[in-house]
């Protein structure tokens, strides 16, 4: 983390994500999820999850990857309507 002059220290890196892509990671960590069977928008999120290696696909089924767990056990840094964001360095990422 650096020193910000405005306030307390920030991370130096931040992994952002769409609130969708966190909600869906988080679905896909209780179960695996068939893409077949999902709307278009949760197939962008799964788009970018398995891009991140935040989850895997096999086939037609979707898995949450150990990264993904490790992510879901992380606090977020910062939380908005739309992003949520993750200190990257703390992540050792």
């Amino acid at each position: 983390m650096e020193q910000d002059s405005l306030g307390p220290r920030a991370p130096s890196r931040l992994f952002r994500m769409l609130v969708s892509e966190y909600i869906t990671l988080r679905e896909i960590g209780v179960k695996p999820i068939a893409v077949t069977l999902v709307a278009p928008s949760v197939a962008g999120d799964v788009e970018f999850l398995v891009a991140a290696n935040l989850a895997s696909r096999e086939g037609d089924t979707v898995t949450i990857t150990p990264r993904g767990t490790e992510l879901l056990k992380a606090t977020p840094y910062s939380w908005s309507p739309v992003v949520v964001s993750f200190d990257a360095e703390g992540l050792g990422w």
